[in-house]
């Protein structure tokens, strides 16, 4: 840490800060650091980089809290260097006087600064509207006319004093007209600047003089000025008046208008991209396109041109080159994210999720993204896209951000459960539950409990699986039995424990009610009517058993294993073994990878008696009481 040395104290140099006001002395030691240049960091290293006697601290003057000692005579200020300094020391009082809110305070301070330097039509405008907000209006007159007069040779003086005069006196008439001589006194003297002319305009436009504003802007379009600016802010406000125009004769006298800037600025990039802004806000596309495409062209790196050009494309229909155009923004500046996120957008519009996807992951992982932000678009990777092993790490980052949040531990359930991952998704049900308890108890509904009661009987633990689904059941009855929806969740959740009830040899009778209850509920289930075949099988009645499989054959769209080989086994218990060996082999057609149905069709083939062996055999047909039928 940089430590200034100092002289030591010499009795001759001390001054009794007591007869000094604090604010003087304060002035006074603003003013010399200021004319040291000691009130900015490079001004105090500039200093601290003598080091010593003659070129440290030790050349300036003694300053104390209290006190302060003047400089060696070499070092004084000459006049105007000093009163320079004194203005800027009272400018920085009246700011932070400003700052702390108090007002009369801070004028007092700024118009010290105008004692010092009459002309700095800036302050002058600051001053008179601090006045003005006061309540002193007349008082802000004065010091802008005093400005005024000071300060003649440029036209912000009077267009200053216009505005207040409009602003805070206007119901006076002579007021009135003397803003309006002030405004066309700038346009006479200082014709060259644009700041006169939209001045005027501005002038007649509130008096409603709308013919008087649009000559004016004609006059000013007669001129040859060669600072393209000039024409830039008048077709800006040549914009205010054409709009009223009922014929619509507004695009060519503008569209000229920013023309003649065009041509006057070609090497001005702002000029140029400040041409092409207007002609795509007044809806010329096309000509905006021109520029757009030759300013990116010239500035290739330059990314908010870029910007603009994509959303011209877009006015144009054309999603092709928006799509270039924002991809050329990311390979320029990887670290985009609304970039990214508003090609997430586009991709979504395009059903293509996979790039959707990629460009909001990357999105989020620039940024921190909120819960929602997190919530949307991991539903959008799982059932869009279709990539739950992309959105796992995706939404696990998002838990971790928003720990308290259990839309992402929910969404997790159903990216680990979609992978199969069942062990892994149990803890994310369990964190979903222990959030959404108090803050979003909606999302524990019937279908949240009957996933969790899957994902857990597919790990093992039948007994707690069970008191899940008994639990979305509990659910289920507190729904509109009307509802279709319920309905068929309610048949769903009810086959599902009765068959795994079944698979376990576990409360059969119950299972069986179960099962019964769904089927009643959608008769044309050929998947619960496999449960009701199962369930006569697991009590021994199998002609009943071959019964419903058969029926369950029929109803099935497509092959279905599992119902083959309860075929096979009900056909074996049957001693039927033509019919057992010829499903349990469809069986293994259809899931060559299953171990049991293999196992199983080697026991059949050597308990049954002389049975083809080759698929391609045909077996005896069975008898007519044995043939299925057709569910209607």
């Amino acid at each position: 840490m940089f430590v200034p040395r100092f002289r030591k104290l010499r009795p001759e140099w001390f001054v009794p800060a007591s007869p000094v006001s604090f604010r003087a002395t304060t002035v006074r030691f603003l003013a010399l650091l200021t004319a040291l240049g000691l009130l900015t960091v490079g001004g105090i290293l500039r200093a601290a980089e003598g080091g010593g006697e003659t070129n440290g601290f030790g050349r300036f003057a003694e300053i104390y809290v209290d006190r302060y000692f003047e400089p060696e005579e070499n070092l004084k200020l000459e006049s105007a260097g000093e009163r320079r300094a004194e203005a800027l020391a009272h400018y920085s009082i009246g700011l932070s006087l400003e700052a702390q809110e108090k007002l009369p305070e801070a004028i007092s301070a700024f118009r010290d600064v105008l004692d010092i330097a009459p002309g700095e039509v800036a302050l002058a405008r600051k001053v008179a509207y601090l006045l003005a907000q006061a309540g002193d209006r007349e008082e802000g007159r004065q010091v802008l006319e005093s400005a005024y007069r000071a300060n003649h040779h440029s036209p912000r003086a009077a267009i200053t004093l216009s505005e207040y005069l409009v602003t805070f006196l206007p119901d006076e008439s002579d007021v009135r007209a003397e803003a309006m001589r002030l405004a066309e006194e700038a346009v006479e003297n200082y014709a060259w600047h644009p700041a006169a002319w939209e001045h005027l305009v501005r002038m007649q436009l509130l008096d409603r003089k709308l013919d008087q504003a649009r000559d004016t802007v004609m006059r000013a379009l007669e001129r040859n000025e060669k600072n393209p600016m000039f024409y830039i802010r008048l077709g800006r406000v040549a914009q205010r008046i054409w709009p009223l125009d009922p014929e619509q004769k507004s695009p060519s006298i503008i569209n000229g208008i920013f023309e003649k800037a065009l041509e006057r600025g070609t090497d001005n990039a702002y000029v140029r991209e400040s041409v092409a802004d207007y002609f795509h806000d007044s809806q010329q596309p096309e000509r905006a396109l021109e520029i757009f495409r030759q300013l990116v062209k010239d500035f290739p790196d330059h990314v908010e041109i870029r910007e603009k050009l994509a959303r011209v494309y877009g006015a144009l229909g054309r999603e092709d080159d928006v799509i270039a155009t924002l991809e050329g923004i990311v390979e320029i500046n990887p670290q985009d994210a609304d970039t990214h996120r508003e090609l997430g957008r586009i991709f979504i519009g395009r059903e293509d999720y996979d790039k959707a996807s990629k460009h909001f992951r990357e999105a989020m992982r620039l940024t921190s993204g909120t819960a929602e932000e997190y919530d949307a678009i991991g539903r959008m990777i799982i059932f869009g896209a279709e990539m739950a092993d992309d959105a796992i790490p995706f939404l696990e980052r998002g838990a971790y951000l928003h720990p308290d949040d259990p839309r992402l531990p929910f969404l997790l359930t159903f990216a680990y459960a979609r992978q199969q991952r069942y062990s892994d998704a149990i803890p994310w049900f369990e964190k979903t539950v222990e959030l959404a308890s108090q803050s979003q108890p909606d999302l524990l509904d019937a279908v949240f409990y009957y996933r969790y009661g899957a994902a857990v009987e597919r790990d093992g633990d039948i007994d707690r699986a069970s008191n899940l689904f008994r639990t979305s059941m509990e659910q289920l009855a507190k729904m509109d039995i009307e509802d279709e929806r319920a309905q068929a969740l309610r048949a769903e959740v009810y086959n599902y424990l009765g068959y795994m009830w079944l698979e376990n040899d576990r409360n059969l009778d119950e299972a069986g009610e179960l099962i019964k209850e769904a089927l009643s509920i959608v008769p044309d289930s050929g998947a619960i009517t496999d449960s009701l075949g199962w369930f006569y099988f697991k009590k021994g009645q199998y002609e009943e058993a071959k019964r419903e499989l058969l029926k369950a054959e029929q109803m099935v769209e497509e092959p279905d294993g599992v119902i083959y080989d309860h075929l096979a086994q009900t056909f074996a218990k049957l001693e039927e073994w033509t019919q057992a060996i010829e499903y349990m082999r469809k069986a293994v057609e259809l899931d060559p990878e299953n171990a049991e149905f293999k196992t199983r069709l080697e026991a059949f083939e050597k308990e049954a008696p002389a049975v083809p062996k080759k698929s391609g055999e045909t077996p005896p047909a069975p008898g007519e009481a044995d043939a299925p039928k057709k569910a209607a």
